[in-house]
Order: structure tokens, then sequence, then C-alpha cells
């Protein structure tokens, strides 16, 4: 009697726990800063995605991240930038009558843009992103591959798919329309697949090549296909009857010089010549014989190897039939560039040529007897290297970034450059003089080089300010004093004055040597508290020494990190100091006692500190003491 007893109360009990669980108010969700990339610039060819070439209007299209960019190569200037998605391009495509561009994105969708920006159409019909696009002859129709092995066939009048093509067994690389009664289409399987459009089903699946098919063409008469493989040969195929069972033949093949992959192979409309493409520097163009001139050849070859059977005493039959690829193709030019070139494109004659390089620029190129000459480029308005150093002005109006090649100054609204100093090697920058017309730019060489922005021209040069690399500048809040530090294990004070007047030039600004301080380590990254208190020093040994500035006395030693420190910032009340490490965190800590307020795993890589000084209360949030701007519904940028 006891027990059930016991259990009843426990069981009114439990139902009463779950009335009132069930009555509780639901916990308070933290809300968190979400920032979002809101416009990119300096890149001028993206990567991911090939460039097409109109030479008739001199008008290029190329990839900008998430952007489609359409470029005037006369005036080496942007004409138009259409923004879609928040996925990469992946691909372009132009239509024949150069009137739209399409382009796949990484999230499988593609878009259509009239070369003038204005928006077309969107289709969505992939699960990956668009490795293949081809328009067909009338511009109406539009072939699509990817990675997810699918063909999709597009109305592009009708805004609408009109089949799905399955069959292949990994990613489309490349698609080719014949005659539009017929789509070929190359993937990573191997295999090249004959598509007839009347009955949307495989007809033919060509097995001859060893390793994936990485790109397709056929001629505009429709009588001959080239395919490139990861081989040394690119193989030649008949496809006067494409589109029934067994109607492409194949005709041997050609052997190439680079034995890279072929990344694009693409013939000229005048069907007289056909380009290969490397995965290297560069561009393998073959003639097409004509026909009277393939049979006198082919006829020659027959009489040689006629020869050589009688020469051995054996029988013709039984040594190997002449190819009729080899008779046909014979390599005319080499055109190399100065950088490994990611796609090609044809220009009015077979002379021309347009390359999309890897180093973020585009160039033309006009072959020679066996070799080719650059007649023109496009670098200007991108870095050739990676960007070393990312600095803001005072007024967060403009931006400087170093690289290898130079240093360039943006501004922000907008992202336009506003110019470019040829200082080389550089690895760090910082504004002056609270402004953005003055720039100290520290190089590789331990130069430091004092630039007028709106000349473009260099003021004062110290060649032997440092004796090894110059990792970090900053320049106190008033304007009036830059601190460096690099390599060589010391740490430079300068003052601002002005040069002497002379009978040839006016008064420059100049960097006087002040005074300076020699560390145990490397120093990587150097800064200065808003006050004008406390210098912080992070060195190689993954310290942060903060000294006092007037008397350089040591105040604060800083230890948490694994990895050093590549980046230091203060707050601008001068109570906190941020550290950005190469061990993927960032560490908060007071300036008063030296203590650590906060860590947190920031990237899945180094770290680095991007702040600004100037922000407004209503565009930024405060975090320790210190602003960081934040976008707006209406804002133009993220910082």
């Amino acid at each position: 009697m006891l027990r059930s007893l016991v259990g009843s109360e426990m069981c009114i009990r439990d139902r009463y726990q779950r009335r009132v669980r069930g009555t509780q108010r639901p916990a308070m969700v933290k809300s968190y800063l979400r920032y979002e990339l809101a416009s990119s610039a300096g890149v001028m060819a993206s990567p991911a995605s090939n460039t097409c070439w109109h030479p008739r209007t001199n008008m290029a299209v190329s990839a900008g991240l998430e952007s489609v960019q359409v470029w005037d190569l006369k005036k080496g200037a942007l004409r138009h930038s259409m923004v879609g998605g928040k996925s990469e391009v992946t691909k372009l495509e132009l239509s024949n009558g150069a009137a739209q561009v399409a382009a796949g994105y990484g999230d499988g969708c593609v878009r259509t843009w009239g070369v003038d920006g204005s928006a077309g159409v969107t289709l969505h019909g992939h699960r990956s992103a668009v490795t293949a696009l081809r328009y067909n002859d009338s511009d109406a129709l539009l072939a699509s591959g990817s990675k997810d092995t699918e063909i999709v066939v597009w109305d592009v009048v009708a805004e609408a798919g009109l089949y799905r093509l399955r069959g292949h067994k990994d990613g489309i690389t490349d698609l080719a329309w014949v005659r539009g009664e017929a789509l070929l289409s190359s993937s990573k399987d191997t295999l090249v697949k004959v598509w007839q459009l009347s009955s949307q089903h495989c007809v033919q699946t060509i097995v001859g090549h060893r390793h994936a098919v990485w790109s397709l063409d056929v001629n505009t008469a429709a009588t001959r296909m080239v395919t490139g493989s990861e081989d040394a040969e690119l193989r030649v195929f008949d496809v006067t009857i494409a589109g029934e069972p067994d109607g492409i033949k194949p005709l041997g093949s050609v052997r190439r010089a680079s034995k890279d992959r072929a990344l694009q192979v693409r013939f000229h409309p005048d069907d007289q010549h056909v380009g290969c493409l490397g995965a290297d520097k560069a561009l393998e163009i073959f003639r097409i014989r004509s026909d009277d001139e393939s049979k006198q050849r082919l006829a020659k070859r027959n009489r040689q190897r006629k020869k050589k059977a009688e020469e051995a005493g054996q029988d013709v039959e039984d040594m190997e039939p002449v190819q009729l690829a080899s008779v046909e193709l014979v390599k005319e030019a080499t055109v190399s560039s100065r950088q490994r070139i990611r796609s090609f494109c044809w220009g009015l004659d077979a002379t021309q040529v347009l390359f999309a390089l890897h180093d973020n620029s585009m160039s033309t190129y006009k072959s020679n007897d066996d070799t080719g000459k650059r007649t023109g480029t496009i670098d200007r308005h991108g870095h050739r290297s990676g960007i070393r150093c990312v600095a803001l002005s005072s007024d967060s109006s403009h931006l400087v970034t170093c690289s290898e090649d130079s240093a360039k100054v943006w501004a922000v609204k907008g992202l336009r450059l506003v110019q470019t100093l040829e200082t080389p090697q550089a690895l760090t920058a910082c504004f002056i003089l609270g402004s953005y017309n003055y720039v100290v730019v520290g190089s590789k060489s331990g130069t430091l080089s004092v630039c007028d922005v709106s000349a473009g021209a260099i003021l004062h040069q110290l060649p032997d300010a440092h004796t090894g690399n110059i990792w970090s500048t900053v320049c106190s809040h008033d304007g009036k004093m830059v601190v460096s530090a690099g390599a060589d294990k010391m740490v430079r004070f300068w003052k601002l004055g002005l040069a002497p007047r002379s009978s040839t030039s006016d008064q420059k600004l100049k960097l006087i040597d002040s005074h300076s301080m020699e560390m145990s380590d490397e120093v990587l990254s150097v800064t200065l508290t808003r006050n004008g208190k406390l210098v912080a020093i992070a060195m190689l040994d993954c310290t942060v020494k903060v000294f006092y500035e007037e008397s350089l006395k040591f105040f604060l030693s800083l230890y948490g990190h694994k990895l050093p420190v590549l980046s230091i910032d203060a707050a601008d009340d001068s109570t906190i100091l941020a550290t950005a490490s190469a061990d993927k965190s960032i560490k908060l800590w007071g300036l008063d006692f030296g203590d650590m307020h906060k860590s947190f795993h920031a990237h899945d890589d180094s770290c680095l500190l991007y702040t600004s000084d100037a922000a407004d209360e209503e565009d930024s949030v405060d975090l320790g003491g210190r602003r960081i701007i934040k976008k707006k519904k209406n804002s133009n940028y993220v910082l």
C-alpha cells in the first residue's frame, strides 16, 4: 500500500513538472552582428573563371570574384561591373552577336547580362558550380554543364529550361554544339558524349581517352572536333555526321610540345587555325591544311611509308598507317607569356590573342613566325602578387595596400583606384600628417619612402633605414612621428621635417631620425597608444613588450600566444590592446596591469587586425575602446 502511494505521488509530481516546463518562457537567443561583403576591388581576372574577348569592339569580359566586368581594352578602363549574387563567378560565355554574356556561378545558377550593363535572366538548375557554358548559333539556346555531372539546355528567350541530360559520372568540363542538332560534352570521367537533341538521349560515347578530357571544340563548318586531355596529345575527330550512332570517327592525334594538361582548345573562326593552351606559360597554335594540301601531304607520307617497307623487307600493310590528323594539323607558332595563362581568346585574325593571366592581369599578344610579342596589357587596376599590408587614413576615406610590385591608394567609397606608387617590394605602409595626401612605405630591402599621393611621386627615400625587412610602420595620432620596426631587431622613431629649399626644387617632406631601441628578437609589429604614452612591440618570440614612449622604459610584458603575434592595435581610450597571432586567435589585454581580458578563436588561418580610428557612433560598435565600422543599409562598404 505504501509503495503504491509513493508511486502515485511521483507520477503526480512528474506531470506537474512537465506542465510547468511547458509553460516556461523560452530562453532568449543572443544576437550577433553579421558582416556581409559589400564590394571588392583590385580583382581584374579571377583565377576561378575564364575571360572572353570581342575584338571588333575591343571589349573584354572578365570575372571579378562575384561580379562580371566589361573592359575597354583600348582605353584600359572598366566600362561596367555587374553583381548578381553572393557566389563567385566560375564560367563566362559571350554570345555570338556579342550582345549578351552568360555567367555561371559557384552556387549552380546561371545569369545573363547585357554588355551595356543591363540585367538579363537568372536560371536555376544545378546543384554545384557551373563549369561549362555554350550558346548555339542563333543565341536562342544556352547549354550549361556543372560539377554535378548534369547538362541543362535553356531557352534564353522563354527564360526556361528545356531538358536535362544525365550520363556522365564526373564533372562536365566543356560543351560544343554541332549544327544545332547535336551537343557534345566532355567530362573528367574520360568520356566524350554525343547527345541528340531531338530524342534527348546519348547516341554515342567516345572512349579513346585515358585521362580526364578538359576541353573540346568544333570548327565553324562542323566537320572537325579537337579534344585536349591530361596527356601530351591533341585528338582529332570527324564530326560530319555527328548525331547519328557511330557518327564521329577518330582521325588520330597530334603531339604537343607541352607535357602539362590541356586547359583549353579553341578553333579560330576562320577554321584555319586551332589553339591549345597548356597548364603553363605557352599557347601552341596549329595551322589546318587545306584539302588539296592535305591530300598531297598524305600521298607523300604514303610513298615514304612504302619506301621504308621495301627497304625493311616488310609488307606495307604490316606497318603503322598514316594518321590523317598528323597530316591536317601542323604547328605554326608558340606564344609564351611572362606568367601562367588562365585562358585565351582569339582576335580578328589568328595572329592576335588575349591572355588572362594568373597574376591578376590581361594581355594581348601578336604571334610572329614562331613566337609572340606582347602588344598591350591591363594591370593598373590591381596588384600582381599577394597583398601584404592594408592601412586606412585617419578619416577612413582612403586605403593603401602594399604588394611585391607596388603600393596603391584607393578611395573607400566605391573602391576607386586613386594612385599607384612605384615602390617595389613594399611590405608595410601608413598615412601621415593626419590626411591621405602622404604615405610612408616600408620595403623588403629596408628602405623607407615618403610618397606624395596626388603626384604619385617619391619625395624622400631612406635606403638604409633598416638592414632587413621592414615589417611594420605606424604613425602617431598627431601625424608628426613615424615608428618603423623590422627584421634587424630595431625599432626606430622618425620625425617629419622639411628638406632645405634648392634652386631646382621646393621644400619636401623628409624623415629625420629621432631615436631608436634594439630588441632581443625580430620585431613583427608595432603600435602607439592614442594618448601618446605607450608603444607596444610584438616580437618573433611570441611575446608583446610595452614601453613608455618618451623614456623607452619597460612597462609590461604580455605572454599567452603560442605562435608569433602578427598584428597589434590599441584602443581609442588607450586601455585595451588587441593582438592577432599566427595561432589563429585574437586576445584582448588590459594596459593597466597587463592581464588578459578575453581570448577567442578568430579564423582558421593566421589573423591580422585591420581597424580604423575614425567612426561615427551611428555607424560603429565599440569593442574594448576600439570602434569597428560595420555596414549600414545605405552604406557602400564594410571594413
